[in-house]
């Protein structure tokens, strides 16, 4: 059975079903401000840290919007470790994370999205540019989350590269 997030049942503005949630952050982005006290894990550590057992899974039932964020930062969080693999240290991952989250990408509702079953469409351009911008907060904070993690020590950790040939849902967010 898949973890699930403690993030579903929380009232938040959504867009194309996918819900803006308070994340500890210092990018700029439309995520509210986090309130939350240490001891909470935001949508971002919650990926983080369900990843490895989350990643074997082949289906997923999707019991709310944290989920939908959870799946979406699962498959992302993979393509930064494929990316990672090829990254002898912390700051020329910083660098590459960095230009991945920035690097154009499809969003809900467009064509090629691979989650479109999962999630809604934007309903006017104002929206889709507020998901966009929501989107790639998420992903610049995985990817510096991530590079503190994988690098540690201050190389990559072998166990969490060796999940860059995994496959959640059998999906991936990059071009194969």
């Amino acid at each position: 059975m898949a973890y699930h997030s403690i993030w579903n049942d929380f009232e938040s503005e959504e867009i194309a079903r996918v819900p803006i949630l308070p994340i500890r952050t210092s990018f700029k982005g439309p995520s509210p401000r986090w309130e939350g006290d240490e001891g909470t894990m935001d949508i971002v550590e919650e990926a983080l840290y369900y990843y490895r057992a989350n990643v074997f899974f082949r289906s997923y039932d999707v019991e709310g919007g944290g989920d939908r964020i959870i799946i979406y930062l699962t498959l992302y969080i993979t393509e930064c470790l494929k990316q990672m693999s090829r990254i002898t240290n912390k700051d020329g991952s910083l660098t590459s994370m960095h230009q991945l989250a920035i690097k154009p990408f499809s969003l809900p509702g467009d064509r090629g999205f691979p989650l479109n079953s999962f999630y809604g469409t934007c309903q006017n351009k104002n929206e889709k540019e507020r998901l966009k911008q929501y989107l790639t907060q998420l992903r610049e904070e995985v990817g510096k989350r991530l590079t503190e993690r994988v690098y540690r020590s201050g190389r990559a950790d072998k166990w969490w590269i060796v999940f860059t040939k995994r496959k959640f849902l059998n999906m991936s967010l990059g071009k194969n």
